[in-house]
């Protein structure tokens, strides 16, 4: 009796430990665990893409799956609205993921704090109002046009290179610590103030449609298309040299609004 006990509880372990051992499995071995995809929008283009593999629409991708792309495009132009993509719970298992475009969608939060490889967002022409890209290191090319953001925290992001956020409710923007940022356009929001004597690098900088009152580019050397038209309080460009201003201008390269003039600033 005794030795029969023994061989159970003896099965009763080996069966328990397998069982267990296989759970931990399961949640550590990305070919046997799954990530859960909450839109049935996104997951569809998941499919379409060949990203999901098993082509089933089941609110669930393989986590291979999601590790295996570095590029999504989910960018919704040109689909019809009940197409759009709501939400992307999900996307933060697609951990090597380099490249994301989901503009023209419908989105009201984008979590993108697990996704450190990110070089490349696009989240322009959607519902959101905040947007944490603090983790985002790698960050280069940066758009996120027709939105709702009223700030923005680039402090961060000091590898970026690119930086289109036209059209939003922006007050502020701060990219002192952008100095690599090459291309700007910060147009239709509500800016007063716009420091941009850090930004060495700067060859593109639009800041049309804003409250401007003054403008300092004597700094930026190497700016070669410039528009700030419509900001009716601007009345003075300070400018490093007014005979190149002055030809920038007539190639049509700088734009300005009539009542504004270059001057050259101590």
């Amino acid at each position: 009796m005794k030795l029969l006990l023994t061989a159970l509880c003896l099965c009763t372990f080996l069966y328990t430990f397998e069982s267990c051992k296989k759970s931990d499995n399961t949640d550590l071995n990305p070919s046997l665990s799954f990530v859960t995809i909450a839109d049935a929008n996104f997951e569809q283009t998941l499919i379409d893409q060949k990203i999901d593999t098993d082509g089933k629409l089941d609110g669930q991708i393989k986590s291979q799956d999601a590790l295996n792309a570095t590029k999504l495009d989910l960018n919704g132009s040109n689909k019809p609205t009940t197409k759009a993509i709501k939400d992307l719970t999900g996307i933060e298992n697609f951990k090597n993921l380099r490249t994301l475009d989901c503009s023209n969608n419908a989105l009201s939060s984008l979590d993108v704090s697990k996704n450190l490889s990110l070089v490349d967002l696009r989240c322009s022409n959607n519902n959101l109002s905040n947007l944490n890209v603090s983790k985002n290191l790698a960050l280069s090319i940066f758009h996120c046009v027709g939105n709702n953001l009223s700030e923005l925290d680039l402090s961060k992001n000091i590898a970026l290179t690119v930086l289109v956020c036209s059209k939003n409710h922006l007050s502020t923007l701060d990219i002192s610590k952008n100095t690599a940022l090459n291309i700007l356009l910060c147009d239709s929001n509500k800016l007063s103030t716009l420091n941009v004597s850090y930004n060495l690098a700067l060859s593109d900088l639009y800041c049309d449609f804003n409250n401007l009152s003054t403008l300092d580019i004597q700094y930026n050397i190497k700016l070669y298309y410039f528009s700030c038209t419509n900001n009716p309080l601007l009345q003075t460009i300070c400018v490093s040299n007014l005979a190149i201003a002055q030809l920038a201008q007539s190639y049509n390269n700088w734009k300005k609004d009539n009542l504004a003039t270059y001057i050259t600033c101590n």
